[in-house]
């Protein structure tokens, strides 16, 4: 990216996204910038429209960036990959949602191949200079996150929590423009107690605050 360059994404999306430019694809458009699952609406792109958008990308000499740190959470289907898609594809992935594991800073990317390792060449020099690698206290707890006991308590939580709900909520307006006011964003990367208790507290919140009116319907 270069000074003047455009990334689009979609409204909408994460609110860390807004300082990149939302407009058609034009003569300074660079790539396109995508979450699936998206956050905040949870929408999952299919392998098929992947495939199309990236063959769109692809052909106009762009990069797609996909964001897949929610992959792991999703219900009713397979999470869908942009991973062998054609074209310059760079997929982000993290262990701070599915995994629970906020706070740690851990995640990875994938790069395309590209002649002599280009790209691989321009990651590596950005990483040496913010991060150099991740602390080995967090790479081994990430570790830990693939032990079969703890596969088994993220699946209850993922499958126990579809009708859930938190206490803490963000407003949708803070996610972007596009019909965003009628919504609200919960998340649930904390240990089963606190969510029961979380869902318990909002339950007696909407008791107290929603009533059937006298004399009608609810």
């Amino acid at each position: 990216m270069n000074p003047g360059d455009e990334i689009l994404l979609p409204d909408p999306g994460y609110p860390g996204y807004r300082h990149m430019v939302r407009a058609a694809w034009g003569p300074r458009t660079r790539g396109l910038l995508l979450g699936s699952p998206s956050n905040p609406t949870g929408t999952i792109i299919s392998n098929t429209e992947l495939e199309k958008i990236a063959r769109f990308v692809a052909q106009r000499g762009g990069v797609l960036i996909v964001d897949e740190i929610y992959q792991g959470l999703v219900y009713g289907e397979k999470p869908a990959t942009a991973l062998g898609l054609p074209g310059e594809v760079v997929v982000v992935n993290s262990f701070s949602k599915y995994f629970c594991m906020t706070g740690w800073r851990l995640g990875w990317v994938v790069l395309p191949r590209t002649k002599e390792n280009a790209r691989m060449c321009e990651f590596e020099k950005l990483a040496q200079h913010l991060f150099i690698c991740a602390p080995s206290v967090a790479q081994h707890a990430a570790l830990a996150c693939f032990t079969p006991s703890t596969l088994k308590i993220l699946e209850r939580r993922r499958i126990e929590l579809l009708e859930s709900e938190g206490v803490a909520a963000t407003p949708g307006i803070d996610f972007g423009t596009n019909a965003t006011r009628g919504y609200v964003r919960f998340a649930y990367t904390r240990s089963m107690p606190d969510l029961e208790a979380a869902a318990a507290r909002v339950k007696r919140f909407c008791e107290k605050k929603i009533r059937p009116r006298s004399g009608g319907l609810a």
